[in-house]
C-alpha cells in the first residue's frame, strides 16, 4: 500500500501557486495549514494575510498582519496589509499611521507610497467636511483596475500593484 506523503512545502508550494492564479479562496485553506503546522514561517503568514486581503476580510488582515508584527516577522509589508485594509475601511488616520511606519522600515515597499497618498487624501477630504466622499477607495482601485497581488517573480514577501 502506497501513501501520498504531503508536506507542508507541499502546501506553501501549492498555494504560492494559487495565489499566483489568483484563486486566493483555494489558498486560504492551504496557508492556514502551514501557519499551524509551522507557525514561524513569515512567507505562508503574510501570504494568509494577503488572501484575506483579497477576499475583502479586512477585519482579519489587521488582526493577522499584528498578530505576525508581535510574533516578530518583517513588519514592513505586513503593515501596508494592514494599511490597505484600514484605507477600504475608511480608518484613513490609521492607515495613514500604519503605511508612514512600513515605509519608515522600507522606504522602497512596493505599494506603500501609493497607500500611504489615498490615505491622506482620504483624510484630508474627511477634515475639510467633504464626509459624503464621491468613491470608497475600493470602488476607485476597481474603477482603475488596479489591483493588489503578491508578487511570486522575486520577493514573495512583498504586495504589489499591477494593472489589470
Amino acid at each position: 500500500m502506497a501513501f501520498d506523503l504531503h508536506t507542508v512545502e507541499d502546501d506553501l508550494r501549492e498555494a504560492i501557486y494559487l495565489v499566483s492564479q489568483e484563486e486566493y479562496h483555494e489558498a486560504l485553506p492551504l496557508l492556514a495549514r502551514v501557519v499551524s503546522f509551522d507557525p514561524a514561517n513569515a512567507k505562508a503568514h503574510e501570504l494568509w494575510v494577503a488572501c484575506h486581503l483579497h477576499l475583502g476580510r479586512m477585519e482579519r488582515v489587521i488582526e493577522l498582519a499584528g498578530a505576525g508584527i508581535e510574533k516578530g516577522f518583517p513588519p514592513a509589508a505586513l503593515r501596508v496589509l494592514q494599511a490597505s485594509a484600514l484605507l477600504v475601511l475608511e480608518r484613513y488616520d490609521e492607515a495613514v499611521e500604519a503605511a508612514q511606519t512600513a515605509l519608515a522600515e522600507d522606504e522602497n515597499l512596493p505599494n506603500g507610497i501609493a497607500i500611504l497618498a489615498s490615505a491622506e487624501a482620504g483624510r484630508g477630504k474627511r477634515r475639510r467636511g467633504h464626509s459624503d466622499l464621491p468613491e470608497r477607495p475600493s470602488q476607485m482601485a476597481e474603477r482603475r483596475g488596479t489591483v493588489l497581488s503578491v508578487s511570486q517573480a522575486g520577493d514573495q514577501r512583498r504586495a504589489y500593484g499591477r494593472r489589470a
